[in-house]
């Protein structure tokens, strides 16, 4: 009896020794396999928006060109937290990426704003992009706004028109006295050295407002023109392309850091001008609805005159001054910063 008794216990003990070996190889299999990378990556925009197509392929771009070793999980329409927040949100971790306007965070991001300054001569979000891009990578300026992140793509939004809903925009005569939506800091400014009554309203409330007779018209880029069917309300369009507005999109710094060298390659590569391109693309199909919108309902879409443009240039001059002698006051370099963004503007107008 004794002897099966140690021959089943040898059994046993063969068993368990077959079946710890396996577990371990197992292990050791998981453990050769890189994990994958997850990231989060936040925004405001509803996915079916210009910028919410754009994200959706950036983090499917990402997924399929670092071969599924990083995933980033998109969330859309301010999910994930207020975009007031995003950027503390990226520097604490909370989310990894995340997607801001300059114009929420005041006085933060005060050389990246230099974009903003009325009548600079930007023609569309290309020119503006490739501005702002071209700061931010060959010059010192603005590299100290961002020292606590890792910055991805530096872009502006389309150009702003001036529409409004009965009256044709011919010369600075014609605004005198308007009712125009405007937003806070050089657009204000602008609207009120043009003589027009500013009115500081959300984006979301244009139309309504326009529907009631509140205002006679606005300043929103051609995307909220047509995201917000303000077309609807409107008339006339005075494509004077009065200032374009500045984003960026960031990640947490420790999160950059922590990537092999090959996934932050991949991530440059998709970023940047090439990312630029896209989201200029993506605008560009704006536009074009826009175009399509105003042809059936017989808005007028007009341009100024070369004579007319260059006033309002001049008009503008002395709000480029002032935000340029505010700034060089508080230790910017911002008269510099100026002097190279209308360079750039000249480069990135005339490029084919």
């Amino acid at each position: 009896m004794w002897k099966k008794s140690i021959a089943l216990i040898l059994v046993v003990l063969m068993t368990a020794a077959l079946i710890s070996g396996c577990g371990k190889k197992e292990v050791s299999g998981s453990q050769d396999k890189a994990p994958v990378i997850e990231l989060r990556l936040a925004h405001q925009d509803p996915p079916n928006a210009a910028m919410g197509q754009f994200f959706e392929e950036y983090a499917k771009e990402i997924n399929e060109k670092t071969k599924g070793r990083v995933k980033v999980t998109v969330y859309s329409g301010g999910s994930l937290g207020s975009q007031k927040e995003y950027y503390n949100m990226v520097t604490s971790g909370i989310t990894d990426i995340a997607w801001g306007f300059v114009g929420m965070f005041p006085g933060q991001f005060p050389m990246t704003e230099v974009v903003s300054l009325p009548m600079l001569g930007i023609k569309d979000a290309k020119v503006g992009s490739k501005v702002l891009w071209d700061l931010y990578q060959n010059t010192d300026y603005l590299k100290k706004e961002y020292k606590d992140v890792k910055v991805l793509i530096l872009h502006t939004h389309m150009d702003v028109p001036i529409s409004t809903k009965n009256k044709k925009i011919e010369n600075a005569a014609d605004l005198q006295g308007l009712k125009i939506r405007t937003v806070g800091g050089p657009p204000t400014a602008f609207a009120k050295q043009m003589g027009i009554s500013p009115i500081n309203l959300p984006t979301s409330d244009v139309y309504e407002s326009l529907n009631k007779g509140v205002i006679d018209g606005y300043l929103c880029d051609w995307h909220a023109i047509h995201s917000f069917k303000m077309a609807e309300q409107t008339q006339y369009i005075l494509d004077a392309g009065v200032y374009v507005g500045p984003f960026w999109v960031v990640m947490n710094k420790a999160k950059w850091d922590a990537l092999p060298e090959d996934m932050k390659k991949v991530m440059d590569e998709i970023s940047g001008k090439y990312a630029i391109e896209k989201i200029a693309n993506h605008y560009g199909k704006i536009r074009a609805a826009v175009d399509k919108s105003a042809t059936e309902r017989k808005i007028t879409i007009s341009k100024l005159s070369d004579a007319e443009f260059s006033k309002w240039q001049v008009m503008s001059n002395g709000i480029w001054e002032s935000w340029a002698s505010d700034l060089s006051a508080k230790g910017y370099p911002a008269k510099d910063v100026l002097a190279k963004t209308q360079e750039l503007v000249t480069k990135y107008n005339n490029e084919k």
